[in-house]
């Protein structure tokens, strides 16, 4: 994503739709992000977790710390259906 800090993760302070998704990536804002996102009401995160079998609880503190503006949760897998880990849906019970 443009202007992202190196050893930060790159993020946009703000809320846009995403225009298109694919290849591996997104693209909103007029820019290009390539890997996971996490969309919160704070803004568009760049998110490590490449795969829904290798997310851990701490991998949505950012989510959880913004609960109390968000009314419902996507957790998109890619191009298959996957669970999250055990230790992920015990935290959003």
């Amino acid at each position: 994503m443009a202007g992202a800090g190196e050893g930060r993760a790159p993020h946009f302070p703000g809320r846009a739709p995403l225009e298109a998704y694919g290849n591996g990536g997104f693209r909103f804002a007029d820019m290009s992000h390539r890997g996971s996102l996490l969309i919160l009401p704070s803004g568009i995160h760049g998110w490590p977790v490449a795969a829904m079998a290798e997310a851990r609880p701490e991998d949505f503190n950012a989510l959880f710390a913004e609960r109390q503006e968000i009314d419902f949760v996507i957790l998109g897998t890619g191009t298959a259906p996957v669970p999250p880990p055990p230790a992920v849906l015990w935290r959003f019970r």
